[in-house]
């Protein structure tokens, strides 16, 4: 089970973020689209429509606030739910490492969402995806409240790859792939997709079970969302392994940074 300090940990980080938002909402004036951008500490706003040159900056601040605000649902309910009688009050701390996949990488990314010609068929919450399954692993993502890019192109021992979800955990400072090998009865896809995108991984410093990680299905099975909620629920556990160390832990800073 996903430790409870981990959820503790990313509420914090939500609800800084969004102390340190501009605070916008959108609403209608005589039937018109408008933003309101509020003064810091008090109720006065500037009313914003579609002819001014702060709508572009009020409708991004708007959505980052909208996209913090259900990540911070997100796991305000997990708690909720399923860590009523935790101990919330345990000691803990997060351990920071010097690693090369971290924030900054993961923001030079970019999400490309998959500008197919089918592109109608898989689409949620402003995405399209390849499949029903990558479909699936959106929602689960989103689920948990994870920050994440889809349909990535990485370049990795200088040959160029597309990865399907690049997750970025800000409270560590640090991201993670994650894969779907849809077409495992296939040997040729073995070859060409899983195959070689693991060994350019890994003579790339990026690890399976520590930066990598893969669902798999083919023509017949693919994952049911309990099977991909579980999933998820494994890396998250994973990667608190390496980055919270709370009461009682047997691990040092300096062995977690010698495991990255």
């Amino acid at each position: 089970m996903i430790p409870v300090e981990y959820f503790l940990i990313r509420k914090r980080l939500l609800e800084e973020l969004l102390s340190k938002m501009p605070r916008v909402t959108e609403g209608l004036h005589d039937g018109r689209h408008v933003y309101r951008y509020y003064k810091k500490g008090d109720n006065h706003y500037q009313e914003i429509g579609s002819g001014s040159k702060y709508w572009e900056s009020a409708v991004k601040n708007c959505n980052i606030r909208k996209d913090i605000k259900a990540k911070l649902n997100s796991i305000k309910r997990i708690l909720r739910n399923n860590y009523r009688n935790s101990n919330k009050s345990a000691a803990y701390s997060v351990i920071n490492t010097d690693y090369h996949m971290n924030c900054n990488f993961y923001d030079s990314l970019d999400d490309c969402s998959c500008d197919y010609e089918n592109k109608t068929k898989y689409y949620y919450n402003g995405r399209h995806y390849r499949s029903r399954a990558e479909m699936d692993i959106a929602v689960i993502l989103d689920e948990f409240g994870l920050e994440f890019k889809y349909d990535v192109k990485i370049k990795i021992g200088g040959v160029l790859f597309t990865v399907d979800f690049v997750i970025c955990f800000r409270e560590f400072n640090r991201c993670v792939f994650l894969e779907y090998f849809g077409k495992c009865n296939d040997p040729d896809y073995v070859e060409k997709r899983i195959i070689t995108k693991i060994r350019y991984n890994s003579s790339n410093d990026i690890y399976l079970s520590r930066d990598l990680f893969a669902l798999s299905g083919n023509d017949i099975y693919t994952p049911s969302i309990p099977v991909i909620r579980s999933y998820i629920s494994s890396l998250i556990e994973m990667i608190c392994l390496y980055h919270i160390r709370s009461e009682g832990s047997d691990f040092t800073s300096q062995q977690i940074t010698q495991l990255l």
